[in-house]
């Protein structure tokens, strides 16, 4: 299991990921997104499935929410893995799962190929979504964002910035992020 974090204005973000997005892992991935191998998708779902940190992660939240892929990538029939495994956990963990907004869920490309200039502009435009207040976290709402892939951390932020007042973690099968330091026990 990794640790990250993904920045947003002042706020951290955890992301958890079971794998670092590399050899073996990257292959089934590729595998499974881009030739669409549902054996493949099959066994990435399992192995989320029956995690025990991941069950201990669905359990905390109250929704659980796919990260959004490209509408190309879907009209093209490839598998949208972040939603399977979403749908999945859901299903088995009697967890409501709610589709992301729906100017994200329809994106041409996938954020992480976007410019640095078109992620500026996006920043620019939003603000900076829930903050880091002092509030009592009881009345608010547990959002679990699920990815297949984490690279840049753009798509948590930008989602981060649509779900103002609420706790959020991220979950992945795999990630590209560097890994947090773990404090020794």
């Amino acid at each position: 299991m990794r640790r990250s974090q993904v920045l947003n204005a002042d706020t951290a973000i955890p992301v958890t990921s079971l794998f670092h997005y590399e050899g073996a892992m990257r292959e089934l991935i590729l595998q499974a997104k881009v030739h669409s191998v549902w054996r493949t998708a099959q066994f990435l779902m399992d192995l989320a499935a029956n995690d025990s940190q991941i069950a201990q992660l669905v359990a905390w939240a109250d929704i659980l929410v796919p990260a959004p892929s490209s509408a190309w990538g879907r009209l093209r029939g490839r598998f949208d893995l972040a939603q399977l495994t979403t749908a999945r956990l859901a299903k088995e963990h009697t967890k409501t799962m709610q589709l992301p907004p729906g100017r994200l869920f329809w994106r041409w490309r996938k954020r992480a190929q976007a410019t640095d200039r078109e992620q500026h502009n996006a920043f620019a435009s939003q603000s900076s979504g829930n903050g880091d207040s002092k509030e009592k976290t009881k009345n608010k709402i547990k959002i679990l964002f699920i990815d297949d892939i984490i690279t840049t951390g753009f798509t948590m932020r930008e989602l981060f910035a649509y779900y103002p007042n609420t706790e959020i973690q991220v979950l992945t099968l795999a990630s590209a992020l560097p890994v947090e330091p773990q404090p020794h026990e």
